[in-house]
């Protein structure tokens, strides 16, 4: 039947009857009272109404009791269809933010004042002896326009034009020279200079420079002296210097200018040309051509003698009183070089030589002849940036000593330092080993570093340890295990904490622009290092555990493996599996499989999200606990956008999955879009004795509600069609003036646009609408009942206001229905 609706009868919703009951009204509470039964009269209590109560904040046409104050800020407007009308503010002022609206006229004896902060600007009028009134112009003027009156008080904007003066005369003064009169020529006095070309530029009388050409050499006059030319400077060239002609021979390369007591003279400059300062003459001799002649020059003459080559035996050092020394290889001669600056082989002896206790001054080059035999070389110690014992090549890379420490340099670096302990590269700060027996420990490793003598590597019984600032740090023993904060390590890496903050942790942090980022791998094959086979289905790939100490060991608390689903070498399918332990044991509480199905309580599971338990399956807290969402972008109308269902578990789940015997699902009504996605709601159950599911009620996405097949207490049109209701309210004030009527009776209309968007209607039936004012009254209204121009998203209405209107009071500027805040209560039906 229509018009049902669903009532619990103590066991389940059924569809029924309620028509209601009726009864007296026995009373109110509250903000009223009431008296009499069933027609009750009803009374707003006293003191209670606050603005609060009050649907904008303002008390429309209330008394105020005499004497009472109410500040400005709680009067938004003072009208004179209230309490205040003709003369009743006579003093006094009226502060703030409040306005005075009044359709009469604000009266003042002294000016008018209009407040920026503290300063002013005041109109005022003149002592009259009649009235005076101006009236201003409907509209706006433009830039630059002027207010000016038709002298009967009427404002006008006008623009204002400008005409210029008559010049009656102008004067100008040198060099400006003026014809007079009242239009007169400005012009330059003449400059003295007549008009023509001057020196290839022309000019005006006036000075002016009307025209020129470029000078030529031809222009300018020849030159002479000791410089002549023809033709201007087109053809100049040097005659005579200081007087004297210059020879008309072209020199050649080398060659000077030199006086030959005539002229100028082109020729090679030789010795044979050099003069002495003192006595002119020239400065060499003759002849002075032997080969055992020298020059000797003398600063008294200024000039050069010839004089043979002779060495006195007392100039050279070692000779005694020989005057002569030969060149041989007998005793007591010179030892004459090869040419090439070394001694002949000849002159040296055949087999190794004693040096001797010689002491070298200067280098001693053994390049091309040895030490042999039992031999020794003994040196000055040097310093490592000028080493004793170098090389021709490189005199900064050789070996000297400091404190019996050899100190090799390289290109004038210090490279190594060696002594009978330790060996150093690389200068003070590079690697240091000690050298020879001893016991190296932590703070005293083996290899270590010049600056940090105690941080390095050492060895020990069955085990080579890493030490820093004299600790040990890292240990490798003979297993290969390797223990960091440990001398104990049981595994391949064996790390213990110190713990401090961050002692315990191990940090990785990739920092690249590439896809590489930081990445844990735990890697497992069958086989052998040299030989590896796949892993089998079942086969443990890697665990990450967490372990805690119990007194006597590390138990399990929790861990994640990841076990293969399948044999590798066939396909690669793997699983994640999260154990956590309960009462000391620890047992799987999740799987993940390879195709992405988790499994709470369960290690197959059937779909992406398969929770069994014996106890509440799922538990959901929270302001949005549970939230279903679709990966279709727009679904269309009667998808299935979501569901919650029941199904009972198969004998064969794995293999035979049965359909969900109960749901609830969430379905499309309409295409969906960015700006349209309506929804609706289905419950589906399976009778008693069938597997086929159906649906049993039905809520649409305007909120119908259908119980087998049958909606649930709706209203239809003629067709069948449900419709439904709609109501809204307008806002205060928006209306437009449409006419003013001053013949038999006089009223005010305007209308006004109602929007009714909000309600979605595809078709509206009718609109029903009502007057209401937020300041005013509305009671001497007519026209709140009847609509035009109806659409799904919209009606207009005319309200006509009766009373003394006209053109004054009733216009596009002045409309009384914006000032009494009228606006309309509607209610539209609809599809």
């Amino acid at each position: 039947m229509q018009r049902q609706v669903l009532k619990y009868d103590g066991g389940k919703w059924v569809p029924a009857d309620d028509m209601g009951t009726s009864g007296a009204l026995t009373g109110l509470t509250g903000d009223v009272s009431s008296s009499g039964a069933p027609s009750a009269t009803v009374t707003l209590n006293d003191n209670v109404v606050t603005s609060a109560k009050i649907v904008d904040g303002t008390i429309v046409n209330a008394d105020i009791a005499a004497g009472a104050a109410i500040t400005d800020s709680k009067l938004a407007t003072l009208t004179t269809a209230g309490k205040v009308s003709g003369n009743a503010i006579i003093s006094g002022t009226i502060g703030g933010s409040t306005a005075i609206n009044t359709s009469g006229l604000i009266q003042t004896s002294t000016g008018l004042r209009v407040y920026s902060g503290s300063n002013y600007v005041e109109l005022k009028a003149p002592t009259l002896s009649q009235n005076t009134s101006y009236e201003l112009p409907f509209s706006d003027g433009s830039t630059g326009q002027l207010l000016t009156t038709d002298g009967g008080g009427k404002l006008s904007w006008t623009t204002i034009t400008t005409s210029g003066g008559t010049v009656t005369g102008v004067t100008a003064s040198a060099p400006l020279v003026s014809s007079g009169g009242t239009a007169p020529v400005i012009s330059l006095n003449n400059s003295g200079v007549a008009a023509g070309t001057y020196d290839r530029v022309t000019v005006t009388a006036k000075g002016l420079v009307t025209g020129g050409s470029n000078v030529t050499a031809t222009d300018l006059p020849n030159l002479a002296g000791d410089v002549t030319s023809t033709a201007g400077l087109s053809n100049s060239k040097v005659e005579k210097i200081q007087g004297i002609p210059v020879a008309s021979t072209t020199p050649s390369l080398g060659q000077i200018l030199m006086f030959d007591s005539s002229k100028w003279n082109v020729q090679y400059f030789g010795f044979g040309e050099l003069r002495s300062t003192v006595t002119g003459n020239t400065q060499m001799p003759a002849s002075c051509a032997t080969a055992n002649k020298t020059l000797n020059w003398s600063a008294i003459t200024d000039t050069f003698t010839c004089a043979n080559i002779a060495i006195a035996n007392t100039q050279v050092s070692g000779l005694g009183t020989a005057s002569t020394k030969d060149f041989g290889d007998s005793a007591g001669n010179l030892v004459e070089l090869d040419g090439s600056g070394k001694i002949p082989a000849a002159l040296l002896p055949a087999s190794g030589d004693n040096l001797g206790n010689h002491t070298a001054t200067t280098n001693l080059n053994m390049g091309t002849y040895n030490i042999t035999n039992a031999g020794k070389i003994y040196l000055a110690d040097g310093a490592w940036n000028t080493p004793s014992l170098s090389f021709a090549s490189s005199p900064s890379t050789g070996i000297s000593n400091s404190g019996g420490i050899m100190k090799f340099t390289s290109g004038g670096n210090l490279a190594m330092d060696l002594s009978a302990t330790s060996l150093i590269l690389n200068g003070s700060f590079g690697p240091l080993m000690r050298l020879g027996g001893g016991s190296f420990t932590a703070a005293n490793p083996t290899y270590s570093f010049g600056g940090y003598s105690s941080s390095g590597m050492f060895p020990g019984t069955g085990m080579l340890g890493f030490s820093v600032n004299g600790t040990e740090r890292l240990r490798m023993d003979s297993n290969g295990m390797i223990g960091v904060g440990t001398t104990s390590p049981t595994r391949r890496l064996h790390i213990v904490g110190d713990g401090t903050d961050y002692g315990d942790d191990i940090f990785m942090e990739g920092v690249n622009s590439e896809t590489a980022v930081p990445q844990i791998s735990l890697v497992r094959s069958r086989g052998t290092a040299s030989t590896r086979n796949p892993i089998l289905a079942n086969d443990t790939i890697g665990t990450l555990a967490f372990r805690g100490y119990d007194n006597s060991t590390h138990a399990y608390s929790a861990r994640i493996s990841s076990n293969a689903e399948t044999d590798f070498a066939t396909a690669v399918n793997g699983n994640l599996r999260f154990y956590t332990a309960a009462a000391g044991t620890d047992a799987e509480r999740m799987r993940i499989t390879g195709s992405g199905n988790v499994g709470i309580g369960t290690t197959s599971p059937l779909s992406t999200l398969h929770i069994k338990s014996n106890e509440a399956d799922v538990v959901m807290d929270g302001t949005n606990p549970f939230v279903v969402q679709r990966s279709t972008a727009y679904p269309t109308a009667s998808m299935e956008v979501a569901g919650i269902g029941y199904r009972s578990e198969s004998p064969t789940p794995s293999t035979n999955l049965w359909p969900p015997q109960a749901n609830v699902s969430f379905r499309a009504t309409e295409n969906h879009t960015a700006s349209a996605q309506g929804t609706g709601l289905s419950i589906s159950t399976t009778a008693n004795g069938s597997t086929t599911r159906q649906e049993r009620v039905k809520i649409d996405g305007a909120g119908d509600v259908t119980v087998m097949g049958k909606l649930i207490g709706a209203v239809k049109d003629t067709s069948g069609n449900s419709l439904r209701a709609c109501v809204g309210s307008s806002s205060p004030g928006g209306w437009t003036y449409y006419a003013v009527n001053t013949t038999g009776g006089t009223w005010c209309s305007a209308y006004k646009d109602i929007s009714t968007s909000s309600c979605n209607f595809s078709t509206v039936f009718n609109y029903f609408p009502t007057l209401d004012a937020s300041v005013g009254s509305h009671w001497v209204t007519f026209g709140a009942t009847s609509v035009y121009n109806i659409t799904p998203t919209s009606f207009r209405i005319y309200i006509g206001i009766l009373g003394s209107y006209d053109s004054t009071n009733c216009n596009a500027s002045a409309v009384p229905h914006n000032s009494y805040g009228y606006y309309i209560r509607w209610m539209g039906v609809g599809l």
